[in-house]
C-alpha cells in the first residue's frame, strides 16, 4: 500500500549496470575513477570490471599517462568502449 511518502525510483540496478550504463554513456573516453563516481561504485569494483571488460576486448586503453607519487609512478589509463553489446550489462569474469 503506498501511503504517498516514497517515490518510485524504478528498478534497483545492480553496481555492474550502474557501471556498464555509465561506461555507454561516455563511450568515446572514459577513466576507471570516472566511473566508479558515476555509477557509485567503489573504485576497486569498477578497476576489476573494466578489466574483464578489456579482456574480453569490449573496451579498450586509447591512451596511457604517467602519474608520479611520492615513490612510484602510476599510469592512469583513458579507455573507449568499442563493442557495445546493448543496455544489459555482459557477464563477464
Amino acid at each position: 500500500m503506498n501511503n504517498g511518502n516514497s517515490k518510485s525510483t524504478g528498478p534497483v540496478q545492480t553496481p555492474r549496470q550502474r557501471c556498464w550504463l555509465a561506461i555507454r554513456n561516455n563511450k568515446d573516453a572514459f577513466n576507471i575513477n570516472q566511473i566508479a563516481n558515476l555509477s557509485k561504485m567503489k573504485y576497486e569494483s569498477a578497476r576489476e570490471f573494466v578489466a574483464c571488460l578489456n579482456k574480453a576486448k569490449i573496451v579498450e586503453v586509447i591512451h596511457e599517462t604517467p602519474i608520479h607519487h611520492e615513490n612510484c609512478v602510476v599510469k592512469q589509463k583513458i579507455y573507449r568502449l568499442v563493442k557495445d553489446i546493448g543496455y544489459t550489462a555482459p557477464q563477464v569474469s
